[in-house]
């Protein structure tokens, strides 16, 4: 996009990037590839958690780490944010962990313990 004097520059918003990495923990039956295809179908929500704070604290940025647990039918029992954050934006995490929530796994009959970094960097 390009540049403009001063804002609001239309109604474009910030350029962003959202990295995810590969999960990590005891997977209980799910595969790393199963949890990156459930996260990633929504990286669009989880983006949108973090371009609305940039939106009004430019040069936000940094990575949160979610640790969630999956039960055995595949929902997401709870979804904290763990060591590795360093975003330190309570509004990014709490909109993050709470979509986290919301998530849809196989289910695979075991409880699983999944740390999922995002790394948020604004683009452009």
């Amino acid at each position: 996009g390009g540049n403009c004097a001063k804002p609001p520059c239309g109604t474009s918003p910030h350029e962003v990037k959202v990295s995810l990495s590969d999960p990590e923990g005891d997977f209980a039956g799910l595969t790393a590839e199963e949890i990156n295809r459930v996260v990633k179908a929504r990286a669009g929500i989880f983006k949108a958690c973090y371009q609305h704070e940039l939106n009004r604290s430019p040069g936000l940025g940094g990575k949160i780490v979610v640790h969630f647990v999956i039960g055995g039918d595949g929902v997401v029992k709870s979804a904290k944010t763990a060591g590795g954050t360093t975003m330190r934006n309570d509004a990014v995490e709490s909109c993050v962990n709470s979509n986290i929530m919301r998530l849809k796994f196989p289910a695979k009959g075991g409880q699983a313990n999944v740390n999922y970094p995002f790394l948020f960097q604004p683009g452009g």
